[in-house]
Order: structure tokens, then C-alpha cells, then sequence
């Protein structure tokens, strides 16, 4: 996380603010887990007006460090195996205030790299970003998305340490059985980008 020197400003126009924010609404479905989650214009429509009210705006910027890897997918019903390119995808947020005074941290996350895949982790991205920065939560949050095996969204700007973590978290496993499944663990990283809403 990167702060300005001081934080005063912000840290009282924050606090003006979290004071009339609610709960983001979850009016999307996810088909994946059969649960409703909150897209990221409700987690805006929540936040924006307190924000501005109190002399504070949200930035977001998406990139990527450059690095990209490949991962085989192995085939099924004697398919070949596919080789899938990955880049690692960032979205910087910042939280600003009028007297210049600003938190901003970064996401990372690996993601095949095609146009679908791309926009769907970026959305997902800059919704936990906006939500982690001004301390937003869905309504009736009871965590049962984070208690599926999925890779780890971490703040970081050192690859190689998330590319490490990630690989020690993602446990081999089958989404439809909730079992595990005789894949490579690149397999289960690659397999995972389907689920994010």
C-alpha cells in the first residue's frame, strides 16, 4: 500500500463517509456458486455519493507488468493438450481527497489472455479494489465464496512472490464434485478463471 505523507483530510472525510454508506446490494447471480454477489455498479452506487460529499474520488487503472507464462491444459476425450498464454493483470486503486491526500494499492492476478478472460478479472478486480479501499461489504456477507479453494487475490507488485503463494494455495481440484481432480495445479489456476463474477 502506497499513502501520502499525511492522511488527516482523507481519514476524516472517510470516516464522514463509511458513516451513511451501506451494504452493497447483491442483485447479480452467480450461476457458478448459486449465490447472488454485488456488481461493481452497486458497490459504485454505494459508495459514490458519500465519497463526493465529502471531498473524496476513487481511481482505478488497469495494466499488466508485462510478464506472461504458459500453462498446458491437458485435453479431454483424447483431445490434445492446450498450451493457454497467461499475463498477470493489475488494477491500481486510489482513494483521493481534494486536499490531495490519497491510499492507493495494487491487485494482481493471472489471466488468459484473451479479450473475455480479461474483461471478466478486471471486473472482478476493481470491484474487491473499490470495496477494499472503502470498506465496503455485500449485504449478509457470510464468506462462503471465499471458503472455496480458488487462487488468492493479493496486494503485491512482486510477481514472483504472488506466483509462489498462488502456487502453494491452489490445491488440485474439481469444481463440479467439490474432490479432488487428477490435474496439474497449473491446470486448477487455468480452470479457475472461469468463476469469476
Amino acid at each position: 500500500m502506497i499513502t501520502s505523507d499525511k492522511l488527516d483530510l482523507l481519514t476524516a472525510g472517510l470516516v464522514k463517509a463509511q458513516a451513511v454508506m451501506e451494504g452493497a446490494k447483491r442483485t447479480s447471480e452467480n450461476p457458478f456458486y448459486h449465490s447472488k454477489y454485488a456488481e461493481l455498479s452497486e458497490v459504485w452506487d454505494t459508495c459514490r455519493k458519500p465519497l463526493t460529499d465529502n471531498g473524496l474520488c476513487f481511481i482505478q487503472a488497469i495494466g499488466s507488468n508485462r510478464e506472461t507464462f504458459n500453462v498446458m491444459i491437458p485435453g479431454k476425450d483424447k483431445a490434445p493438450d492446450k498450451e493457454v498464454i497467461y499475463i498477470w493483470l493489475e488494477v491500481t486503486s486510489r482513494l483521493q481527497h481534494i486536499s490531495e491526500q490519497f491510499i492507493e494499492d495494487t491487485i494482481s492476478l493471472p489471466v488468459e489472455a484473451d479479450p473475455q478472460s480479461i474483461g471478466k478479472v478486471t471486473t472482478y478486480l476493481r470491484r474487491y479494489g473499490l470495496m477494499a479501499l472503502c470498506g465496503i461489504a455485500p449485504e449478509d456477507d457470510d464468506g462462503n465464496a471465499a471458503s472455496e479453494a480458488r487462487p488468492i487475490v493479493r496486494a503485491t507488485t512482486q510477481t514472483d512472490r504472488v506466483r509462489q503463494r498462488m502456487t502453494d494455495a491452489v490445491a488440485d481440484y474439481s469444481p463440479q464434485s467439490g474432490q479432488a481432480a487428477p490435474m496439474t495445479r497449473t491446470g486448477a489456476v487455468a480452470q479457475s478463471n472461469n468463476h469469476y463474477c
